[in-house]
């Protein structure tokens, strides 16, 4: 269980700077911070989790995105789910216009 989650903070890590280069040069950094903060508030009232809930504009949780979903996709906002001391962290993406 541990390994699985220093493998998914490594893959996490090493995809996301590439992401935030492209996601801070082409979104205000107030503007996407409002945007995961309503993410946050969307995924609350519709979903059932346990523990706490946060999430982030890219840049502030390093993620790792596969070289297939980076080129489709852009990193909207990373958030964080703790529950009983596991700490799952999770991209959220939007496609890329044609």
């Amino acid at each position: 269980m541990r390994s699985s989650v220093v493998a998914v903070l490594g893959v996490v890590s090493a995809g996301l700077v590439v992401g935030v280069l492209l996601s801070v040069q082409s979104t205000p950094v107030d503007s996407v911070s409002g945007e995961c903060e309503a993410l946050e508030q969307e995924i609350r009232a519709n979903q059932s989790f346990n523990g706490s809930l946060q999430c982030y504009p890219p840049g502030v949780i390093d993620v790792n995105l596969s070289e297939e979903i980076d080129e489709r996709t852009e990193l909207q906002c990373v958030c964080r789910n703790v529950y009983r001391g596991e700490e799952r962290v999770f991209p959220v993406t939007r496609s890329r216009g044609p």
